[in-house]
């Protein structure tokens, strides 16, 4: 209904019934009274009526609902104008063109009231024209619209001109008195009928005068004109009624259209246009069908129509702005060379004359983006591109260097994705000295082909020779990837490693220096690393505590800035004096010899190094003596073995005992108590958001953010929670609000929001920087700087970078902490693991000790084995003797020797035994069991000896 009615008020406006303007838009008003737009038409029509009281109302109403929409300030201004407040009006038109600055109405306007201002001023000198305030105020063009005469010139641009030039200069009228067209429009203003050159002028009061009258003839009686009133009104209300059934042929072609049912919407359409003539937008709705249906020629027909239309009806600019845009839509449909292309940016550049939308913007560029492709496509020939590089080849050989640009580059233009001509034009340019175009020609050959070695060669010499050495390395490192024989890739590579480590070892001179560090510290990469504080306390660490530095090194990327700043010349590298070299080699071969050295107090710290890298020290390191550390036995007593090993335990006991505690890490920075509210608020994702519920959500976070300034930050909370529910899925919303936490001191709360804005946009910078501050505040420095590192990237501002000066050294503080009692806790764990291993080697030498004391003791007592013997072998059987016989008796019988009841004719006439007996490996593992029975265990889990072992052993026993 409120449609409706707002339509029957354009209707009205356009057709010159002001008051019945009026009338429908109060209508519609009252059935929607938040829309802004009604408010702005109705004050446009009080304007037309003089009635600017009632038009700065809703003005002022336009711009409470709707303060960014720019035509509510442009209402505001005109009607501050008609009742003569020019500086308000100033004010309006300027608020109006800081929203939107190309608007040309609010510029005109805007002059019009500065032109007025000035002539309201008083000022000494003539007289101002007498015609001047017919031609002030917008208030003139309404008039000349009105009228069927001056109408039609109002499409002539030399009219309008002249019109605009004496609005702005009255005096200036007489310039164009000879204009018959100006004598009209004069006479419209002045609301008197004047008459061209050649006619009579009529002057103003005399036209209703009666002619003289002769004596003779009576007077005549003038007859008195009918009463029109009846007819005039059948004929308004026949034009309402075929105005509002237009409006119900526009609405059933709109829905005909989003069914896709096109027939059907061109015919109501085009039964709107035959009812009413006076809406263009039937024929722009119109014309998008046809161009649906692909029917481009119509759909240009209809939209010219619709434009040459709306200018006689002065119409919208914005819906002439559209019939343009969509004309020009339907051209680049039909263009099929890169010369058709110029009509449709032509409509498109008339289009945003008339209104700069964003859509129509973006066509024009594409358009004129696609007119370049096709030229280019046209343009493209491969055969006369290899011509052109050939002919520039021959001019580079010849040393003449700009022809051979200039035919490179028509090579280009006729290939485009030639990498050659590319890499040779930069090879041309860096003759000429012109560095950086023969650094993108070289990153472009890269690009196109990054096989491409010459490429690579061309990029480095330019960078070698702009002293980039450090980029140059890389450069040449990258193109070696692709082609690790190329010399010249390894030549460069050679050289730029030369010049860094000249820089390196302060072999550059001191200006050379100074330039290199001043070249550097333009690099952002460079300041960037310069800037960031893990660096800079990295770089502290080199000078004041080089065992922390190794650590650092440890960090590959830590490593590479540090690179980076050695390439760069900013950290330098001295040689040692080759004296100094020397004398460390002495004194190295010196602890090779004896270690005793280290054992000094004064070279604790050289010892302390040497652990830092992770080498073992020999205990005469430690000033101990290493028999007193050995667990080996030389001389040991069967008393003393039970007692040695409790002995290790002991100690081993003491050392765990010793637990590592952890020192407290200074931190500095404000941190406050967790707030354990509970949850706050947030919005349903399923909600589907309207477009009025977007603009009350806005309107929400206005209001929030007038709060913020005041101060208010509870009813900001509010506020922003309303703008939340109304629309959940704004992560600017959330983060906004988390913002709010944080000036409230609630972190927790602020995490929560800002988790919700990340979840929303996982590339919303400020979630991520207000989940940091949060972080921050409750103490948990290592996560916030990570968060806050994450928003820099997306989004860098000074706040962050504040907050991170606080954060990162908390965060670097506690990151060296950690490594520090880890690395503590890992030597512990090696020493635990070195100790075990030397307490059972321990024990191990002590059971073989024990065993050879008992082995000798039994030995001592039963000297001769077993009875007989078995010197030189063993009697009656093996072939070639048994090497070695069985001293010592055969282990598992009783030590000393063999029982005397041993049946040897079972050993002689097993063929088990007697095969086994021929086998070498058998036999070797029987030798070493007679020389250490110690080492039967080892031979326990060889197939072939075990089984033999067991048998022998077996046999040995005899009868029970």
């Amino acid at each position: 209904m409120a449609e409706e009615a707002k339509a029957k008020g354009n209707a009205a406006f356009a057709s010159g019934d002001y008051s019945g303007a009026v009338r429908h838009f109060t209508e519609a008003i009252s059935l929607a009274p938040s829309n802004h737009v009604l408010y702005s038409n109705r004050s446009a029509a009080y304007a037309s009526l003089r009635q600017y009281s009632d038009a700065l109302s809703d003005a002022r109403k336009t711009v409470e609902l709707k303060p960014e929409w720019s035509k509510g300030y442009s209402r505001l201004g005109a009607a501050h104008l008609g009742i003569h407040q020019y500086s308000d009006a100033i004010l309006a038109y300027k608020r109006g063109l800081e929203i939107d600055p190309d608007n040309d109405a609010l510029k005109s306007g805007l002059a019009d009231a500065q032109s007025s201002a000035a002539a309201s001023r008083p000022r000494s000198g003539p007289a101002s024209s007498p015609f001047g305030d017919a031609f002030s105020g917008p208030e003139m063009w309404a008039k000349l619209t009105a009228d069927p005469t001056t109408r039609a010139y109002l499409q002539q641009p030399d009219f309008v001109r002249m019109m605009q030039e004496i609005q702005k200069s009255p005096s200036s009228l007489n310039l164009y008195l000879k204009d018959h067209r100006v004598m009209q429009a004069l006479g419209v203003l002045l609301n008197v009928k004047l008459r061209t050159a050649g006619d009579d002028m009529e002057i103003p009061g005399e036209e209703n005068t009666p002619p003289p009258q002769k004596k003779d003839e009576p007077p005549v009686k003038e007859s008195e004109p009918e009463p029109e009133t009846t007819e005039l009104a059948g004929e308004e209300k026949e034009v309402k009624e075929r105005k509002a059934l237009a409006q119900k042929e526009k609405e059933a072609g709109n829905a005909a259209y989003k069914k896709k049912d096109f027939d059907t919407a061109i015919q109501h359409y085009t039964k709107a246009t035959e009812l009413d003539d006076e809406d263009i937008s039937f024929l722009t709705n119109r014309a998008a069908v046809y161009f649906e249906m692909g029917k481009y020629d119509e759909c240009i027909n209809d939209c010219d129509k619709a434009v040459e239309r709306g200018r006689e009806l002065r119409s919208d600019f914005k819906m002439i702005a559209r019939a343009l845009t969509r004309k020009g839509t339907a051209l680049m449909k039909l263009a099929k060379s890169s010369k058709d292309y110029d009509a449709a940016i032509e409509v498109f550049q008339k289009a945003l004359t008339e209104h700069r939308n964003p859509d129509t913007l973006k066509k024009l560029n594409d358009a004129e983006r696609a007119k370049k492709e096709l030229e280019q496509q046209e343009y493209f020939d491969p055969q006369i591109a290899d011509e052109e590089r050939e002919k520039g080849n021959e001019c580079f050989k010849q040393h003449k260097y700009p022809e051979a640009v200039k035919h490179y580059s028509e090579a280009i233009k006729r290939n485009p994705q030639d990498p050659r001509a590319y890499s040779n034009r930069a090879a041309c340019y860096t003759k000429l000295g012109a560095l950086p175009e023969g650094l993108k020609d070289a990153e472009k050959c890269i690009e196109l082909e990054p096989t491409f070695a010459k490429g690579y060669t061309r990029k480095g010499a330019i960078q070698f020779f702009m002293k980039e050495y450090d980029k140059a390395l890389e450069t040449y490192q990258q193109g070696l990837k692709h082609d690790v024989n190329n010399q010249e890739l390894l030549d460069g590579v050679k050289r730029c490693v030369e010049q860094i480590n000249k820089a390196s070892r302060g072999g550059l001179s001191a200006d050379e220096l100074k330039e290199r560090q001043a070249k550097a510290m333009q690099d952002p990469e460079i300041q960037n690393i310069l800037t960031d504080p893990v660096m800079r306390q990295v770089l502290m660490d080199f000078q004041e505590n080089p065992k922390a530095a190794q650590e650092h090194m440890k960090n590959p990327m830590v490593m590479n800035k540090i690179q980076k700043l050695v390439a760069a010349g900013i950290v330098q590298t001295k040689e040692m004096d080759a004296s100094k070299v020397n004398q460390l080699k002495q004194f190295i071969n010196q602890c090779k010899s004896s270690p005793s050295i280290l054992s000094d107090p004064s070279l604790s710290f050289f010892r302390d190094y040497l652990e830092s890298l992770g080498a073992k020290l020999p205990p005469a390191a430690y000033g101990l003596n290493e028999k007193s550390k050995s667990y080996s036995v030389d001389e040991i007593d069967e008393d003393m073995l039970d007692t040695e090993a409790p002995h290790v335990e002991d100690e081993e006991e003491e050392e765990e005992a010793d637990e590592i505690e952890e020192s407290d890490v200074e931190l500095e920075g404000e941190t406050v108590e967790p707030d354990n509210d509970p949850p706050q608020k947030m919005g349903d994702p399923s909600v589907e958001v309207t477009d009025e519920n977007r603009e009350a959500s806005q309107e929400a976070k206005v209001k929030a953010m007038e709060a913020i300034s005041e101060g208010k930050l509870v009813e900001a909370i509010e506020h922003l929670t309303d703008a939340i529910t109304l629309n959940p899925t704004s992560a600017i919303m959330y983060a906004t609000r988390a913002s709010v936490y944080i000036k409230m001191k609630k972190p927790n709360a602020a995490i929560r929001d800002a988790n919700a804005a990340l979840e929303i946009n996982p590339d919303s910078a400020k979630g991520y920087k207000s989940r940091g501050i949060a972080r921050a505040l409750l103490g948990k420095w290592e996560e916030a700087a990570k968060d806050l590192h994450l928003a820099s990237n997306l989004d860098y501002d000074e706040e962050i970078n504040a907050v991170l000066k606080k954060v990162e050294p908390n965060a670097h503080k506690i990151e060296e902490h950690r490594r520090k009692y880890e690395r503590l806790r890992k030597e512990r764990e090696e020493k635990r693991i070195e100790r075990e291993r030397q307490r059972r080697r321990a024990e191990a030498q002590a059971s073989y000790e024990k065993a050879k004391q008992q082995e000798q003791s039994s030995s001592s007592r039963k000297p001769g084995g077993m009875p007989g013997g078995f010197p030189g072998g063993m009697p009656g059987g093996f072939p070639g003797g048994m090497p070695g016989g069985f001293p010592g008796g055969m282990p598992g019988a009783s030590p000393g020797g063999m029982p005397g009841n041993v049946d040897f004719s079972k050993i002689l006439n097993d063929p088990e035994l007697m095969a086994a007996f021929k086998d070498p490996e058998v036999m070797a593992a029987l030798q070493d069991v007679m020389k250490n029975p110690a080492n039967l265990a080892k031979h326990q889990a060889n197939p072939k000896v075990a089984p033999v072992i067991a048998k022998m052993m077996s046999d040995f026993a005899g009868p029970k």
